[in-house]
């Protein structure tokens, strides 16, 4: 259901709700702000449904602090989730201590301050196009499951890396038409 528009502002912009948004230390930076995201999605069918959540997981602190040896981290997410949990499979995992989900969500977490400006940019010129026809591309989506796209910046490299993680049950006919099917038939 899409709301009542007529009473918003033609200078104020339509922006995502943000469900959370984590402190995090002084040298991280979220890359990318609510409303950048929303005017870039816009567009989408799914426009009103999506949630945004700014995340950070006492896990990946010290990730993104360059405190370990692996220097490659997530920033960025979008998910479908129907009765189910987040992802778990490698380098796509659930986000430990999140809040509740919804069902289409944005997830931006943060990065060194340092790579802020490059990682937005990325953002900008190429990470929203592909959720926005990520999320047309799903624009019926109603199986049970989990679908994500996820960012990732792998610093060794100095590369931005897209991944995708998929476990949504398959189309099965509903057991409701196809009972109605074997009434039509026995008439």
């Amino acid at each position: 259901m899409k709301p009542d528009l007529t009473s918003v502002r033609e200078d104020q912009p339509i922006v995502i709700p943000t469900l959370f948004r984590a402190k995090i230390p002084r040298n991280l930076s979220y890359p990318i702000g609510a409303e950048v995201v929303s005017e870039c999605l816009l567009s989408v069918p799914q426009f009103f449904e999506l949630k945004l959540v700014f995340f950070s997981s006492k896990f990946d602190v010290g990730v993104r602090s360059g405190r370990y040896e692996r220097h490659e981290y997530e920033f960025l997410r979008v998910e479908y989730l129907n009765e189910t949990n987040s992802g778990e499979n490698w380098p796509i995992s659930r986000l430990w201590g999140r809040p509740a989900q919804s069902r289409w969500e944005i997830v931006v977490q943060p990065v060194p301050r340092g790579l802020r400006y490059r990682i937005k940019k990325y953002i900008i010129e190429s990470a929203l196009a592909s959720m926005n026809r990520w999320l047309v591309d799903r624009a019926n989506l109603e199986r049970r499951g989990r679908d994500v796209l996820a960012f990732f910046y792998d610093e060794g490299k100095e590369e931005f890396l897209p991944r995708t993680l998929s476990v949504l049950e398959p189309n099965r006919p509903r057991r409701i038409a196809r009972r109605q099917s074997l009434q039509s038939d026995n008439d």
